[in-house]
């Protein structure tokens, strides 16, 4: 199979389905339809408060930084 082709097979497997390939194969809450996009967006939207977001920010910052630095030491 060609490069194109393993990625179809692979994100239509959902054994070998990971985050990533999840997300793009409909089966994140972004892709559901109501009534339960609004259900499923209430009972997140309880965890990820305003609060919460912005006490990730430094972990997400350092997290971007060291990705940089890395693309950028790569040229």
């Amino acid at each position: 199979l060609d490069g194109h082709q393993d990625i179809r097979r692979t994100l239509a497997d959902t054994a070998e389905a990971s985050a990533p390939a999840t997300f793009f194969t409909g089966k994140s809450m972004l892709f559901v339809d109501e009534p339960d996009h609004k259900r499923l967006r209430g009972l997140v939207s309880k965890a990820f408060t305003p609060r919460y977001m912005e006490s990730l920010r430094p972990r997400v910052q350092e997290i971007a930084d060291d990705l940089l630095d890395q693309v950028q030491a790569q040229g």
